[in-house]
């Protein structure tokens, strides 16, 4: 402990660069060399980390960005047919919807028909046991008030 100790308080007096320098030159050469690799590997590494690492991050994200993108295309396509097939069965279903309307009575025709369908009940001997009268929506739902 006291040569450490003497070695801390010997190289704060005359400058660590000084002592490294002279311990360099007390190596023997294999030690050289080994500081000489290390020095070189540690180089490596800090070029690596400085000019390598950040150029295969940016590659790595644009290639998960393009298959992302890829992904995110095919599920557009996928949910475009899906729409389309949809729009399809509503225009469908539209179209027999007006078809229907069509063919039903509105609410001067329903009145004109069953004012009259008591006579015609009678004149071929029918009966009539219970009319209803379906209320008109249109004019239901504009004299509720809206919530």
């Amino acid at each position: 402990m006291d040569k450490v100790f003497h070695w801390l308080l010997i190289n704060r007096r005359k400058g660590i660069s000084v002592t490294l320098l002279n311990s360099y030159t007390k190596l023997t050469y294999s030690s050289k060399n080994a500081v000489l690799v290390v020095a070189c590997c540690i180089a490596v590494v800090a070029f690596y980390n400085h000019f390598v690492a950040p150029n295969r991050n940016y590659l790595r994200a644009a290639q998960t960005y393009e298959a992302l993108a890829g992904t995110l295309d095919r599920k557009n396509r996928i949910i475009e047919g899906y729409v389309k097939n949809k729009k399809k069965e509503l225009q469908q279903l539209q179209h027999k919807s007006q078809l229907l309307n069509a063919s039903l009575f509105d609410g001067v025709k329903a009145k004109q028909f069953f004012s009259g369908i008591q006579a015609a009940a009678e004149q071929t001997n029918c009966i009539v046991n219970s009319l209803k009268f379906p209320q008109d929506r249109r004019r239901d739902s504009a004299s509720r008030p809206s919530a």
